[in-house]
């Protein structure tokens, strides 16, 4: 399957393994293929002149929620060295976020590759007075709004077995961890 993937100039596939329960996780990446709405997305970080491997890297982890150097290796073909560069680059660029240490190194997406368009040109309005923003700087009180809920939470309770009842009598408040 790999030997075909390559040939088609397609990324092979991500494969994890757990040995407890004899399990593997097989994912495709489709990083290849960009819609519009991936096009625009990277558009947002024109700016940073990434490569096309950190800009793929970027839908990789939009998308997969995390990345390793070994998956950046074998995503792109890379070394070691290459993909190191290109991480550390996203991540002084605060597009990701490093986690873990040595060989337990992975990233992670930053707020800022969620929110690319809140730059250092949005208008900072601390100290500003609220009046000249147009509000009033008085709010309304909520309460009367929202029905309370401990009557609701009271109906709960009669739900629970009576075990479970006799023991959050004995939690109180709040309990120790050792309690709980």
């Amino acid at each position: 399957m790999r030997d075909e993937m390559r040939k088609a100039n397609l990324s092979e596939p991500l494969i994890e393994t757990k040995r407890e329960g004899n399990i593997f996780v097989l994912t495709l990446l489709s990083h290849h293929l960009f819609d519009k709405a991936d096009i625009e997305w990277l558009g947002k970080f024109k700016e940073y002149n990434l490569s096309s491997e950190e800009a793929k890297t970027l839908i990789i982890i939009r998308e997969m929620g995390a990345i390793t150097n070994a998956d950046y290796r074998m995503i792109h073909g890379v070394d070691t060295l290459t993909a190191s560069a290109h991480l550390r680059k996203l991540r002084d660029l605060e597009l990701i976020q490093q986690k873990g240490g040595g060989s337990a190194t992975y990233y992670i997406p930053c707020k800022k590759l969620f929110t690319p368009d809140i730059t250092d040109s949005t208008p900072d309005i601390r100290g500003k007075s609220l009046v000249g923003l147009g509000l009033s700087g008085e709010s309304e009180p909520l309460y009367g709004e929202f029905p309370s809920l401990s009557g609701e939470l009271a109906d709960l309770y009669g739900e629970f077995s009576q075990e479970l009842q006799e023991d959050l009598k004995k939690l109180g408040k709040r309990a120790s961890p050792e309690k709980v």
